[in-house]
């Protein structure tokens, strides 16, 4: 499992509903354990694989930081209309690419990459890599990378 270092500012269930009523959105369970324990900050290891959405191998990265609460309503609003509907930015990997978090449907509590470099307009699932089934089994998949 990974460690978590520089984790913000506590924050408490009032904050994150008053957040999430912000965002117009429910955080995931697995998503929000995180948040109150950790409110963002830096794992280590911090590698995780994702796979190529269009039936590629699986391919490294790495994360930069996972935001902290404050953070979710201005990097939703810099990437709505770049990323699909029902996804939430939640950190980013070193080449600025968003990890994301499914909320609803069959993405709900899936994590995600979206690739800024291969962007597409209307967004399209065409640079959304999945990563894990759940945030849980994203941060016990992390490892370092060699």
């Amino acid at each position: 499992m990974a460690t978590i270092h520089d984790s913000r500012d506590p924050v408490g269930p009032t904050e994150v509903a008053r957040a999430e009523q912000g965002l117009g959105v429910r955080l995931p369970p697995a998503y929000r354990v995180f948040v109150l324990a950790h409110n963002g900050g830096y794992p280590e290891p911090a590698a995780f694989f994702r796979q190529d959405p269009l039936g590629g191998a699986d391919v490294a990265g790495v994360i930069n930081e996972l935001y902290e609460l404050d953070e979710l309503h201005r990097m939703l609003g810099i990437y709505v209309g770049r990323i699909p509907d029902g996804l939430l930015p939640i950190g980013d990997d070193l080449d600025g690419n968003q990890l994301l978090v499914g909320l609803d449907g069959r993405n709900a509590g899936r994590v995600y990459l979206w690739t800024h470099a291969d962007e597409h307009r209307p967004p399209t699932y065409g640079n959304v890599w999945f990563v894990a089934d759940s945030f849980d089994r994203f941060l016990a998949g992390l490892f370092a990378m060699p």
